[in-house]
Parts: structure tokens; C-alpha cells; sequence
């Protein structure tokens, strides 16, 4: 029913399924994200609370509620759950990662980078698609957390890592982030404007248009 479009269906079956087997985890997250892709956040909020209040608590229920508090702009509640789901599971590389973005957002630098790096240290760039993307967000949001304390030479380093390796030049959040790092040490600011430059229309493209006429401005390029 999901893969032809009759998502209300589909979650009507799902909850008769937990009505008779309610401590079936993967039928919760199966649902939850069903109600995810439609965009229905708040009944897939609801699905994942509705999970735990049975006692059926896993890593990824924790994790995947942990996401959606984070959308509703709750960070502390969030990085509870992320919290949590690392309690259950503490290899799990994607809780670690948004426990670290959370800090991030919280101000809490030192935190965040600690669980960032140890998130850095269990992926890799090479390997499976989902290793690399980890490494990849995690690479990213070191930069994002040394520029924010001032650490250029830091920020730049890790931020450059994925930029080297992105041969199709779609790393756009760590173009964007290199490129500001480069800015704000005051060298560089060639490559950033490189690095800032752009063709389609999507919202991150629009913002590097804006920093790059910021750096243009700075050159005497009015």
C-alpha cells in the first residue's frame, strides 16, 4: 500500500497490526516513518511516544523521536533521546553524530566536539554509502563547531577533508562551511569565492550568492 501511493491505508493496517501485537518495534518505526514521508510529523511524533509509553524502547525509536524533537526545534529534549538511544547502544554512530549537533546548537562546544569526534572516528570516507555519509556530516560539523570557537585552522582542516574529496562538487554544506572558515581567518579568500560560486537555485545556493558578494565587497569588487 506504501509503494502505490495509499499511505492512509497503509497506516491503518499498521496500527491494526500493533493493536493486536503491541510490542512489535519495527512495526512502530514502520509506520512512524510512513507518517514521516507524507510530512505528517506530529502523528509520527505521536507513533514513537506511543512505542515507548508500552515499553517498547530500541536505539532507533529513541533515535528517530530524537529527530523529530530536533524539527520542532527542541534541542534539549532531543539530545536527551539521542542520549538515551546511545544508553541502549553506544555504537550507534547516527544518535552520537545528532547528540553532537544538538550540542552544537545548545552552544555547547566542548561537548559537541567530543561527541563529534568520536561519531568522525567510527566512519570513513571510503567503505559503504552510509559510512561515508557519516563521516561526511560528521567532517562538517567539526568544521561547523571549530569556526564557531574561533578554531580556523581546525575548522578548515576538516571541512577541506570532504571538499578533497568531492570530486562532483556536491559536498555543498562543506563548501559553504570551508568557505566561511577560509573568510573568516582573513586567508584565502580567493578559493572561498571560488567555493562560493553557483548555478542552481536551492536555499544553501542562494546563501553562498550572499557570502560571495560579501567577500567581493571586502576585495574592492563592488
Amino acid at each position: 500500500l506504501v509503494g502505490i501511493g495509499r499511505v492512509e491505508w497503509a497506516a491503518r493496517e499498521y496500527r491494526e497490526t500493533l493493536r493486536l501485537d503491541p510490542r512489535r518495534s519495527e512495526i512502530y518505526l514502520e509506520l512512524g516513518q510512513t507518517l514521516e514521508r507524507e510530512y505528517l510529523w506530529e502523528e509520527a511524533l505521536e507513533c514513537y511516544r506511543s512505542a515507548l509509553a508500552k515499553g517498547v524502547e530500541t536505539p532507533e525509536i529513541l533515535y528517530r523521536e530524537g529527530l523529530l524533537l530536533r524539527r520542532f526545534e527542541m534541542p534539549e529534549r532531543a539530545a536527551a533521546r539521542f542520549r538515551d538511544a546511545l544508553r541502549l547502544d553506544r555504537g550507534n554512530t547516527r544518535a552520537r553524530l545528532a547528540l553532537g549537533e544538538c550540542l552544537l546548537a545548545l552552544g555547547q562546544h566542548d561537548q559537541a566536539i567530543a561527541e563529534l569526534k568520536r561519531a568522525h572516528g567510527a566512519s570513513a570516507p571510503t567503505g559503504t554509502p552510509l559510512m561515508r555519509s557519516l563521516w561526511e556530516d560528521a567532517s562538517v560539523a567539526l568544521g561547523r563547531s571549530y569556526l564557531a570557537i574561533g578554531n580556523f585552522k581546525e575548522a578548515i582542516r576538516y571541512l577541506r577533508a570532504v571538499v578533497d574529496e568531492d570530486g562532483e562538487k556536491k559536498a555543498k554544506r562543506a563548501r559553504r562551511g570551508l568557505g566561511a572558515a577560509l573568510y573568516a581567518s582573513g586567508s584565502g579568500l580567493d578559493e572561498a569565492l571560488d567555493l562560493w560560486s553557483g548555478g542552481d537555485s536551492s536555499p544553501i545556493t542562494r546563501l553562498s550568492a550572499i557570502n560571495r558578494g560579501y567577500a567581493l565587497t571586502r576585495t574592492g569588487t563592488y
